[in-house]
């Protein structure tokens, strides 16, 4: 076989392997799957955000009520001016009963 020969069909040898190569899907079937699932994935995270945004709604109402239902509906100091009453009138029930009973002796 001649020089020339020899080198066409090693090119020739080479052109079938490019061929077959490009032949080949893999590749873009590979980059077709890898886009399928970050579509999918795109997808999920979406949902999750959804899912999340309602929660945080949600947890910010329960809050908000709380913070309405735990404020003391009076003053601070209320209960204590209250006991101080009542322990002022009973002194004074206690004062006038003395008083009653050193008057009926």
């Amino acid at each position: 076989m001649s020089r020339g020969a020899e080198t066409f069909t090693e090119q020739l040898a080479t052109m079938r392997q490019l061929y077959q190569e490009y032949q080949k899907h893999e590749d873009t079937e590979t980059a077709l799957h890898v886009n399928a699932l970050l579509t999918d994935m795109q997808g999920i995270c979406s949902q999750r955000e959804l899912g999340v945004q309602q929660v945080i709604l949600e947890l910010t109402r329960q809050v908000e009520s709380a913070a309405v239902l735990s404020v003391y509906p009076e003053a601070e100091d209320t209960h204590r001016r209250t006991v101080a009453a009542i322990q002022r009138s009973i002194n004074s029930i206690q004062a006038d009963m003395a008083h009653l009973e050193g008057l009926s002796r």
